[in-house]
């Protein structure tokens, strides 16, 4: 699938390369999951490419990389053992990696001479989502965590739209993406794939190509 997903995109980047003007733009900011009510979030890099030159907007291509911060909670673990407490909190460290690369249309609608509301659609998305769980600070010999959460590892199809907007190269947009079509795990976990909500804000590069004299 994300063979398939990278031969899309390089078929699509070449006619646009030989286009005459295209954007680069680099944002980041923070994401937070709400499909978790919060309980993740990450500092996002995303990377977007808008070929040709329209005042009214145009195809884009956008990359996000997503690096955790922090997640710690709190489980129990028991113990059958005499003499021992019968149960123990035990601290749960949870890291949320995500990417995605997504193809779409974006749409600007001028309201001041150097002011734009922006508003990027992305029907068609791939996204790998990684959950990392450490359990920790407890006697793993005697105590025993009962269903522990696991780590996951899974890709699917995802879309999102973007609504933020553009003064002279500066750009500020709040993005809203689904969660992954993809099934979550064996057996219930105290959490579920992430439905990111960033907010960035970025810088537009201007990129011209020569003309040969």
């Amino acid at each position: 699938m994300l063979k398939v997903f990278l031969l899309y995109i390089f078929l699509l980047i070449v006619p646009c390369v030989i286009l005459g003007q295209h954007t680069l733009g680099i944002s980041s900011g923070i994401s937070i999951d709400i499909n978790n009510n919060g309980k993740f979030k990450q500092v996002p890099l995303t990377v977007e490419w808008v070929p040709g030159k329209s005042k009214k907007g145009g195809f884009i291509i956008q990359t996000t990389f997503a690096l955790p911060l922090n997640n710690k909670s709190y489980d129990s673990a028991y113990t059958i053992s005499s003499g021992l407490s019968p149960a123990v909190a035990v601290q749960k460290d949870i890291k949320n990696f995500w990417f995605s690369g997504s193809t779409g249309a974006r749409f600007l609608i001028p309201i001041r001479a150097t002011t734009d509301v922006v508003i990027d659609f992305f029907p068609l998305g791939i996204s790998q989502q990684i959950f990392k769980i450490n359990y920790k600070n407890y006697n793993n010999t005697d105590y025993e965590v009962i269903n522990p959460d696991v780590n996951l590892n899974r890709w699917g199809y995802v879309c999102s739209l973007g609504i933020g907007y553009l003064r002279d190269n500066f750009v500020g947009k709040i993005t809203f993406q689904t969660p992954l079509a993809a099934s979550e795990g064996r057996y219930k976990l105290s959490y579920r794939l992430n439905a990111p909500m960033q907010i960035t804000i970025g810088y537009l590069f201007k990129l011209t190509k020569t003309k040969q004299q």
